[in-house]
């Protein structure tokens, strides 16, 4: 079910419905357990009487452990893969319930859940149902945003009407005023509701705001400042700066240099990559420095995208104080190639940013790595170097391009 049609789906189910249990699950995808997988799949009895790859959960199980160095609590967090593994856990645990109360009302979208009923007493042995269902698959309920709400309810949160229907005007005065209530508005309602994602919709909402040159400087203090607020939504920030430059609006360098040095300064001891290798990506895209602080921090950062961007910064010429590459010189082993590390280990080799630990070319002689690398295979494409101007994006991530 597509997302904008939920509200609609949420409606519809509400109808009658005097109370409603509301809950998500805690730290969903770091906390799934591997072995839940072939329970879900082949039923919990069978899966434990059999733990051969004759069925076909152990073997996913198995590959989810080898792609967390492992450990068997938490699923990589990303890919599609992921969201398929995590429906086949939870589509067990929706079957479960159906057959413990059959005549049970509910909806759940990815790990949001809402259960309705007719009483409260009703509701609450739901809500216990559902926290024994999930304890089966070592999964639990987030406290923090599990209630049973006495109808009616809203449908869709206040901010979201806010920003989905703010209308900006075109003449110059009204637009200045325009943005500043938008973006007092971002205030209020984050810091009403501290956990939504409030500034990553509202940046989203206003990607193509035609902005009027003279508010421009104006614009970009205010996006500023909320992403310095909201890290999270930098990709939000820097796809609204690129949107501006292709339509003639270039960015300030200082401020937007100063803006993603701040993020990340304060992502890279979090470990917050996501935010991390955005940050560096808008770097790289509009020709800006890492700061020496922000430097020494990104030297830290144990990731191979991380390295690689923070490298191909470097080889442009846009660290002025140098990057500290010892931790990511030890990476470059054979060991290191089968280990959660291996894209740094591979292509800071093959592109020469850094040399191999000991004797000889760790990735040449290794009968796979080597293999790729005599095919020229590579997965990060460098950003092109091209002295005192904005280059055409096609490489780091790839996600946008700037004529």
């Amino acid at each position: 079910m597509p997302f904008e049609e939920l509200p609609a789906v949420r409606a519809t189910n509400r109808s009658n419905a005097k109370y409603v249990v509301v809950t998500d699950l805690s730290e969903f995808y770091s906390s799934i357990y591997t072995h839940t997988v072939p329970w879900a799949i082949h039923g919990k009895p069978a899966a434990k009487a059999n733990r051969t790859n004759a069925l076909y959960g152990n073997v996913l199980d198995t590959l989810l452990r080898e792609s967390q160095d492992g450990q068997t609590v938490g699923i990589p967090i990303g890919p599609d893969t992921s969201l398929v593994v995590a429906e086949v856990v939870l589509c067990a645990v929706d079957k479960e319930l159906v057959s413990s109360i059959p005549t049970i009302r509910g909806l759940r979208y990815m790990d949001d859940f809402e259960l309705y009923y007719a009483d409260p007493t009703a509701a609450e042995h739901g809500l216990a149902l559902l926290q024994e269902t999930l304890l089966e698959y070592e999964l639990r309920l987030n406290p923090r945003k599990t209630t049973v709400e006495q109808a009616p309810l809203g449908i869709e949160p206040e901010w979201v009407h806010v920003f989905r229907n703010f209308s900006f005007s075109s003449k110059q005065r009204t637009q200045a005023k325009d943005l500043i209530r938008y973006f007092d508005a971002l205030t209020k309602y984050l810091r009403e509701n501290p956990k939504d994602h409030i500034v990553k919709y509202a940046l989203a909402r206003i990607r193509e705001l035609p902005v009027h040159n003279a508010n421009w400087n104006l614009y970009q203090a205010l996006l500023a400042n909320a992403v310095t607020v909201e890290p999270g939504a930098v990709d939000n920030y820097i796809d609204i700066l690129i949107c501006s430059h292709n339509r003639g609006s270039a960015p300030t360098q200082q401020l937007t240099e100063s803006t993603l040095n701040a993020i990340v300064r304060t992502s890279a001891p979090l470990g917050h990559h996501h935010e991390l290798v955005w940050s560096l990506w808008g770097i790289l895209s509009f020709r800006l420095s890492i700061q020496q602080e922000a430097a020494e921090a990104v030297s830290k950062v144990d990731n191979s995208l991380v390295a690689l961007m923070a490298l191909d910064a470097e080889r442009n010429g846009l660290v002025p104080g140098g990057l500290d590459r010892a931790k990511w010189e030890s990476r470059m082993t054979q060991g290191d190639l089968y280990d959660d590390q291996w894209l740094l280990s591979y292509e800071g080799n093959v592109k020469g940013w850094l040399p191999s630990m000991g004797v000889g070319d760790h990735v040449g002689t290794d009968q796979c790595f080597g293999y790729l690398k005599r095919l020229g295979v590579e997965f990060y494409e460098p950003v092109p170097a091209v002295a005192g101007q904005v280059p055409p994006v096609t490489g780091g991530l790839g996600y946008r391009k700037i004529p």
